[in-house]
């Protein structure tokens, strides 16, 4: 249920004391309110179409502990066309209260199906009902168009027109060195699940070479940073985007970060029951989606391989289209993980995944 609507005005400053739906939502501004996720209380944004309304409402489904900042500019395009776009916080990042009873938003963070079973359906149930239409697109992002497969996918799978999945990983595995250390340094972590601040440890060092081998030359060589290399990697930023991307990371637990190594290492994610949805496999339910779908693969993301991607076409090829963001097909660079997040990305990519979507709506 959504519990208090907050109006941001075009600045983005945020009025704290409003706290009633407007009888007519203002084309061009930005709302939000907090939605009961289940054990914790998330944020939810809209997007209110400018000009006429020209297709259904958006849910834009975030990649993990990515807070809201990562998505404004590329929902504010969408919003520009005519879009209603929602777009929700997950638990444990941004601008996030808690649930009753003084009840930490914290609280059970630590299990995956918390997010992609709670927030993420929470989220979906909320939008659609503050929307009043019958269907939404989903636009989602590394491992939240995870959350919108198993959306498209469930009880609520009538309510899903269609998809556009970013940079997914439809196999999510252990791909390079740099993952490989990030899995090692989630293993090491203690054993009480604490919670940890993401852009800290995104950016922590991870020198490659072993200068303690006594006796042996190595290349001398700069540490390598996590974020650049897992996230950053294949698309132009700004420092000053950069800076920015890193702050607007959320905070995690040990026991989550132990669990996407576990899928990693494992290739299936099998969640137990969640706060808003029963128990779903990721493979089943990528099976089972039968909604057009687009994906929109980034060549140089080492945190998929774009065959992975494609090859969940599978024996529904036909409702399966792709976009490679590489040079060769028009776009300003082969784009990494953050092209969604690029100065292009609002510009170029938003009206390339609306035309998609407006042609299977």
């Amino acid at each position: 249920m959504v519990c208090a609507l907050i109006v941001s005005l075009p600045s983005r400053a945020v009025e704290e004391n409003a706290h009633h739906t407007p009888a007519d939502q203002v084309g061009g501004r930005i709302y939000r309110t907090q939605v009961d996720a289940g054990g914790a209380s998330i944020s939810l944004w809209r997007y209110v179409g400018a000009g006429g309304k020209s297709g259904p409402p958006i849910l834009l489904v975030p990649e993990l502990f990515c807070e809201r900042i990562w998505y404004d500019e590329f929902a504010q395009a969408l919003q520009r066309r005519g879009r209603d776009v929602f777009l929700f916080e997950w638990r444990g990042s941004g601008d996030h209260g808690v649930a009753g009873h003084g009840t930490p938003v914290a609280q059970g963070f630590g299990d995956i199906s918390a997010l992609l079973l709670g927030d993420a359906p929470a989220a979906f149930d909320a939008a659609l009902a503050a929307s009043g239409a019958t269907s939404m697109e989903l636009i989602g992002h590394g491992l939240g168009g995870e959350a919108a497969v198993l959306l498209a996918a469930s009880s609520r799978a009538a309510q899903v027109s269609s998809l556009a999945l970013v940079s997914v990983p439809a196999g999510y595995w252990t791909p390079n060195e740099a993952v490989r250390r990030l899995t090692s340094a989630v293993r090491a972590l203690p054993s009480t699940p604490a919670d940890i601040r993401m852009s800290e440890y995104a950016s922590m060092a991870a020198p490659l070479g072993d200068p303690a081998r006594p006796g042996q030359w190595i290349e001398a060589q700069q540490p390598l940073d996590l974020f650049a290399l897992l996230l950053a990697h294949g698309t132009s930023l700004s420092p000053t985007r950069s800076r920015e991307l890193r702050d607007g990371l959320g905070n995690a637990s040990a026991q989550l970060l132990g669990e996407l190594a576990h899928w990693m290492e494992s290739g299936e994610l099998a969640l137990t029951e969640g706060p808003r949805a029963p128990r779903q496999s990721l493979s089943e339910a990528w099976t089972r989606m039968a909604q057009p779908a687009l994906l929109v693969v980034a060549p140089l993301d080492n945190l998929v391989h774009p065959e992975q991607a494609l090859a969940r076409r599978g024996d529904r090829a036909h409702l399966r289209e792709e976009i490679l963001l590489q040079r060769i097909e028009g776009f300003p660079e082969d784009a990494g993980h953050l092209a969604i997040q690029s100065s292009w990305g609002p510009r170029v990519l938003a009206p390339k995944i609306l035309d998609w979507l407006a042609e299977h709506p």
